[in-house]
């Protein structure tokens, strides 16, 4: 069984780990107009489904801001945006994502990309209440060694966690708190 243990924030090159985090937890947008969450097929995305129709944000280290949207799309797709925005007045990173309910596999199927260029595939399983992403490497890929989990903390927040594998334990890194900023605006 997979343990995990708290570590700081930067990568064994002693770089923050923040960019990584963000690509890995930075959601996607859209540009129609979509219900709220109670048009999500009952049971799909678990508690992920219920952050549809809000925005949500975080303050990670030295200021960068990292807010998310989310809206439901065609009664069963779940559409967000991200912005990433630094104190120093650099571009902000903008992303996109589609999640999709795969009920055979009982998982969510994320899609993702972003201002930056990096685009990408993960897959999110629930596990005690908890949703672990994990990158998609196909069938033959070798175990993961990072992934992100999102736990729930109440109706007006939840956490992510950036962890990475060192053998059978898992490595605690940046951890955001991300809380309920409002209604997501309306696409045009």
């Amino acid at each position: 069984m997979l343990t995990h243990r708290p570590v700081s924030p930067r990568s064994k090159s002693g770089k923050t780990t923040l960019r990584r985090l963000f690509h890995v937890v930075g959601l996607g947008g859209a540009a129609v107009s979509m219900p709220a969450f109670a048009d999500l097929p009952a049971g799909a995305y678990d508690w992920m489904g219920t952050l549809a129709g809000s925005c949500w944000s975080a303050t990670a280290p030295k200021g960068v801001r990292d807010t998310q949207c989310y809206r439901a799309q065609y009664d069963r797709f779940l559409r967000g945006t991200i912005e990433i925005s630094t104190p120093d007045a650099t571009p902000p990173y903008r992303g996109d994502s589609l999640l999709v309910w795969d009920e055979a596999k009982r998982r969510i199927d994320f899609l993702y990309w972003g201002s930056s260029g990096r685009h990408g595939r993960m897959i999110g399983r629930m596990e005690d209440g908890k949703i672990l992403f994990t990158a998609d490497g196909g069938a033959t890929a070798p175990p993961p060694q990072h992934r992100t989990v999102w736990t729930r903390i109440d109706l007006d927040s939840f956490e992510v966690v950036q962890q990475r594998r060192d053998g059978e334990t898992w490595i605690d890194g940046l951890t955001l708190r991300y809380r309920r900023q409002g209604p997501a605006p309306r696409s045009e």
